[in-house]
């Protein structure tokens, strides 16, 4: 209604080897050492990417929660709309780390996934909003301002966790500007949005920032996940990352802060 597009910056196709996505939250059927609770696990192999994100446990009493994620290829058909265990225990056993597969032969001490809590899919795609900022109708002063943000502005895959923290960054600026705005508005001056439009660009460019910052992760992991040196290009991208500049510059990046 608004006339605003909403489409991909880039014009980009889908990455396919990561354009079918599958997250779910589950328990295991051991709380083994191999099972971390205080950091999130990537596996990167021939077939794809496998995460292991472990949650905060409701009680003391209760086994432990971990969100799993994994790619699903193309080729193989789109998930389920609301995947089985079955389902996350296949592509644990083909895709996961060789401690968390069910399969005897593979893992002298099988780990099965025990209960599914919560399951999804979904497919990664970028797209951004045209103008965060229009006014609805025409020749009327007092035509209503539609202004854009969170996931109604920009959505992007959901590499480094990054959307809810844009999203809410465009809430808490919008706070300020909206009061500047109302405190500088002078009727006798038709389409005075000087502030409100200052604010839209500036969203706008942080928005475009960080859909292309998902993008790179999301090359990168493809071409890790596709190499047939993708051995030798996961353990080059460890020791890289291991050095202070390079990790000071990603948590700042995955943080956010550089958004405000």
């Amino acid at each position: 209604m608004a006339g605003v597009g909403f489409s991909d910056p880039d014009g980009d196709p889908v990455d396919e080897r990561l354009a079918q996505l599958v997250l779910a939250d589950v328990t295991f059927s051991s709380d083994s050492p191999v099972l971390p609770t205080n950091k999130v696990v990537g596996t990167v192999s021939a077939g794809g990417v496998f995460l292991t994100i472990p949650l905060p446990k409701s009680d003391e009493s209760s086994r432990a929660v971990y969100r799993i994620g994994f790619n699903v290829p193309v080729v193989s058909g789109p998930p389920p709309s609301n995947p089985p265990t079955s389902y996350l225990q296949q592509y644990m056993n083909e895709q996961g780390p060789f401690h968390l597969s069910s399969d005897p032969s593979v893992n002298p001490s099988p780990v099965h996934i025990s209960k599914t809590i919560w399951a999804t899919r979904f497919r990664t795609h970028a797209a951004i909003a045209d103008n965060f900022l229009v006014r609805m109708g025409a020749g009327d002063q007092r035509r209503s301002a539609v202004l854009l943000i969170g996931d109604a502005a920009h959505i992007h895959s959901p590499a480094g966790g990054l959307g809810m923290n844009l999203g809410i960054r465009d809430a808490i600026a919008l706070g300020s500007v909206l009061v500047a705005h109302v405190n500088s508005y002078d009727n006798s001056v038709p389409g005075k949005d000087g502030i409100l439009e200052e604010y839209a660009l500036n969203r706008r460019s942080r928005a475009l920032a960080t859909i292309r910052l998902t993008k790179r992760i999301m090359t990168i992991a493809g071409v890790l996940a596709s190499s047939t040196w993708f051995v030798s290009l996961h353990w080059l991208s460890s020791l890289i990352a291991r050095i202070p500049i390079v990790q000071r510059t990603i948590a700042w990046n995955l943080s956010g802060l550089g958004n405000r």
